[in-house]
């Protein structure tokens, strides 16, 4: 029925696809809708909601809702802290999502999310990471224009997991 967790996850899904098409006003209210659903299904402080939470954030950033997008990625990332401790793959995503809502604020307070997300992906992960290469991508890409050595030493740290993960797989 309509109020299976598995519909309220496929407005998730749905919302994310509207988003990633630019499609903001309408991938908002679904983000709202599923929300609300698994807000009710699970209890507000049940750690599946973030990935709802992160996708409506980044989705209202992009429309313009700059202030109204951090306090939910925020939320997203007390309730995975909450429930999975500090060193957890979602609470890095939740990080590199603030840091990437915070960039154009304040460099430093992103350059200092995104480098704790990297430092969880490289804990948890096996070498060669594509996550952990993205990140490293985005921060290097952050300090750009500001700290052009750090950034391609950042650059260059990416090309090199990158160079591992192909490696790792041309020897399979």
């Amino acid at each position: 029925g309509p109020n299976h967790p598995d519909v309220s996850w496929a407005r998730t899904s749905y919302a994310d696809l509207l988003a990633a098409l630019g499609r903001y006003d309408e991938a908002i209210p679904r983000y709202k809708s599923a929300l609300a659903a698994q807000e009710d299904l699970l209890g507000p402080g049940h750690p599946a909601v973030g990935r709802t939470l992160l996708g409506m954030s980044r989705a209202v950033y992009s429309s313009g809702g700059v202030e109204a997008a951090e306090p939910l990625a925020r939320r997203a990332l007390a309730l995975y802290e909450a429930a999975f401790g500090e060193e957890h793959p979602d609470v890095a995503m939740a990080l590199a999502t603030i840091a990437q809502l915070r960039a154009a604020d304040d460099l430093a307070e992103s350059e200092r999310l995104y480098r704790r997300a990297i430092e969880i992906r490289e804990r948890i992960f096996e070498p060669g990471s594509e996550s952990v290469e993205i990140l490293y991508r985005e921060l290097a890409q952050l300090l750009a224009g500001s700290d052009d050595e750090q950034a391609e030493a950042l650059s260059r740290r990416a090309d090199s997991i990158r160079e591992v993960r192909l490696t790792r797989a041309a020897d399979l």
